[in-house]
């Protein structure tokens, strides 16, 4: 691993979930720098709202990372969920036929055209009105072929690109780009993160069918607001939506 932005950097063959790997390791306190963990295998992988991430041993991409923040107010922690966002869309970019089809599902799953390709879960500590730091997980479908049924839309890189693709080559990939997008937090350029997510942002500008208080509606995507919940026309009334508040409707 070629990155400068960690201090620790561990790889594991298996775990329960490198998301819990690293909170023992920070509450241990034995990491209180940047730090990452990488594993083949996880028992009892972390998704976002409790759910279960499925994936092969050996095929995809696992880690969870560590980032002591030098500042970053709470009120903008969106922006990290946006620059984690682009940093996988930039390395994916470099690697898959159409790069065009790269987008963020609001708020930060990574999709190939209408299919879930990627997904960060991230979790902050706040200290009063600042994010101390953030613990968040990645998951990367590289090389998987068959997923269980119980996943709607699943879709990996062997399948994108119909060959297989080196896992490391990935890591590195996206470990350049997160580099490079955190150095953007830590500048506070968030205008400019904020008006690349908005380019890539799924559905934008799409009317489409989502499910919100148990009934089927048909919406458009219009952005996010200053905090980053999701704004969407309906009828003519503009609404926003935490991500708890709707779901979207696919096919």
């Amino acid at each position: 691993m070629t990155s400068k932005l960690f201090r620790h950097s561990i790889f594991l063959e298996t775990c329960n979930s490198t998301q819990s790997f690293v909170k023992e390791k920070v509450n241990g306190g034995d990491w209180s720098n940047n730090g990452i963990v990488r594993c083949l295998f996880q028992t009892q992988g972390m998704g976002q709202a409790g759910s279960k991430w499925e994936s092969e041993k050996g095929q995809n991409l696992l880690f969870s990372l560590f980032l002591q923040h030098t500042y970053l107010q709470a009120i903008d922690q969106f922006k990290l969920s946006a620059a984690l966002s682009l940093s996988i869309i930039d390395a994916l970019q470099e690697l898959v036929p159409n790069p065009s089809l790269l987008q963020v599902k609001w708020p930060n799953d990574i999709y190939y055209s209408d299919q879930k390709l990627a997904g960060i879960l991230i979790e902050h500590q706040l200290n009063g009105n600042l994010v101390e730091n953030s613990i968040v997980g990645m998951g990367i479908n590289v090389n998987q072929l068959q997923f269980e049924d119980s996943l709607i839309n699943p879709i990996s890189l062997i399948q994108i690109c119909n060959h297989s693709v080196v896992l490391d080559e990935v890591f590195e990939k996206i470990l350049h780009h997160l580099e490079k997008r955190y150095s953007m937090i830590n500048n506070q350029e968030y205008k400019q993160l904020i008006d690349d997510y908005l380019g890539k942002l799924y559905r934008k500008n799409q009317w489409k069918n989502y499910k919100i208080d148990e009934k089927i509606v048909e919406g458009k995507i219009l952005g996010i607001d200053e905090f980053g919940f999701l704004r969407m026309l309906i009828g003519a009334e503009i609404r926003t939506f935490d991500v708890r508040d709707l779901s979207y409707i696919h096919g």
